[in-house]
Parts: C-alpha cells; structure tokens; sequence
C-alpha cells in the first residue's frame, strides 16, 4: 500500500509506522456534506474520480494531526488532506491550524461566559 497523492513516497515497505486513510465513501443515506467532502479529497489529491483505485489512501503525512478530522468538524484543518500536496490548490498549514485554534478557544470562551452568567464559575 501506497500514499496516492502525487510525490509522496511513502508506502507500507518503506514506513512500517505509516498510517493510511481511505478517500471519504458516500452511501446512499448519506448527506451533502459527506459528498463536498468526498470531493475535496479528491480535488486536494489531485485525482479525478475517474482515475481513484478502490485500494487508493493517503498517508498520515498529509494532515496536520497525522489523521483526518471526525466527517462533521468542518472547521478543522484536517477535515480533508492539507499538507504536503504539490498541486496549486496546497493551503497553508499554519495559517489554518492557527484558524482552527481560534475558533476552539472562542467556542470555550463562549461556554466559560455561559456558565459565568449562570453563577455556576467565578472569574
């Protein structure tokens, strides 16, 4: 088994620590999200539906986590593949891990204010 994305060498014989992810399926039931997903995968890896083999996955090298994100984290960088991708739709790890971060902090502070107004923490 071999990385699928173009210039990435690492396969199951060179890597024995290399974690491999399949491309998104979408079933019948499923919704549209799981379908734009599905098709940023393929757009980020550069390969069309048509050329994608069923044994076809990407290595944990190319997300910033190591791994994709759950399919509903939208916001997360790592919802389809983010490094390491030589076509020109690569985007900047940093600049949306540090988007990812901050939109995670917001969230928490909402909750802290939430339970401020309540009476339940001090600050």
């Amino acid at each position: 088994m071999r990385c699928i994305v173009k210039g990435c060498t690492r396969s199951r014989l060179t890597n024995n620590d290399a974690r491999f992810y399949s491309i998104p399926k979408v079933r019948n039931d499923e919704t549209e999200l799981l379908v734009e997903r599905r098709a940023l995968w393929l757009k980020r890896v550069n390969i069309k539906e048509k050329q994608l083999l069923v044994s076809g996955k990407v290595c944990d090298k190319q997300f910033i986590l190591g791994k994709p994100s759950y399919e509903r984290d939208i916001s997360n960088p790592d919802w389809a593949p983010t490094l390491l991708l030589e076509n020109n739709e690569q985007l900047s790890a940093n600049r949306c891990q540090r988007r990812y971060i901050r939109s995670q902090a917001r969230a928490l502070l909402d909750i802290l204010a939430r339970f401020a107004r309540k009476g339940t923490i001090c600050f």
